[in-house]
């Protein structure tokens, strides 16, 4: 019985294909990854597990949700490609949050294409989950309009810019990274895969505290990016979790007063 197969006969679990295979974009060589839902009575309190080629993201079914309602364009991509799921969970839409994160990854990932092109790389790759993005917001909006997605009812019109919101003083950001450096060492620097620090990164530049300019968290100041280098990047830390309450994103592995 493969791994696959054993979580599925999970009673209270729905297993669903997500990233570049359900989207249809995969290469012959690419990875297989599951976002495992299970009722929060029978969640098994991990956040991953991977064998091989094969990557299973565990949540609870409230947790999901709580993605959906903060309009995570990740939860709603997943929400939209099970029927099981649409059933199950409800997905209200603000226009104005899905234009405001659109707007954030956007920026932020031509951002990380123009870095690329500086060295000399290809940012084809990067450039092209612009294009993704864009498709995908608009497919949401579209859903809107036809009455197939209900809208939010507090959704108030405003259509702000990207997040600017100013980082905490120095000696703050200094005494967060020295305790997250610290925690990570006393957890034996467990290192994120680049999955998750993909996933993470996704969640945090459509979140109000990123800022933009300085590809930093503003609640705790610690800089985020698509880095494995968790001297520079904290998505990098296996052992830290969001900052926020609750958070929105949480640790693969345990670590005490992780934030």
């Amino acid at each position: 019985m493969t791994v696959y197969e054993a979580i599925k006969q999970q009673s209270g679990c729905i297993v669903v294909l997500t990233g570049s295979r359900m989207r249809g974009t995969h290469r012959p060589d690419s990875d297989h990854d599951y976002l495992c839902i299970f009722d929060d009575d029978k969640f098994p309190h991990r956040t991953r597990i991977s064998f091989g080629s094969n990557n299973y993201s565990i949540t609870a079914a409230s947790k999901f949700q709580s993605r959906l309602n903060q309009n995570d364009l990740h939860a709603i991509e997943i929400y939209l490609s099970r029927p099981e799921l649409r059933e199950r969970f409800r997905c209200e839409i603000s226009p104005t949050k899905i234009e405001q994160k659109r707007k954030s990854i956007n920026a932020f990932t031509n951002s990380k294409a123009n870095a690329i092109d500086r060295i000399g790389k290809d940012s084809q790759k990067t450039r092209s989950y612009i294009e993704q993005t864009n498709q995908l917001c608009e497919r949401i909006l579209k859903l809107v309009q036809c009455g197939e997605l209900p809208m939010q009812q507090d959704d108030d019109g405003n259509d702000d810019e990207p997040h600017h919101k100013p980082l905490p003083p120095i000696h703050v950001r200094a005494a967060n990274y020295t305790t997250a450096q610290d925690r990570h060492t006393a957890a034996g620097r467990p290192l994120a895969s680049q999955a998750t620090i993909d996933e993470r990164l996704s969640i945090c530049v459509t979140c109000p505290e990123y800022n933009v300019e300085k590809s930093a968290c503003s609640k705790c100041g610690c800089n985020i990016n698509a880095s494995r280098n968790a001297w520079k990047n904290k998505l990098a830390m296996a052992n830290e979790r969001c900052p926020m309450n609750p958070p929105k994103w949480e640790a693969e592995v345990s670590s005490e007063n992780s934030v």
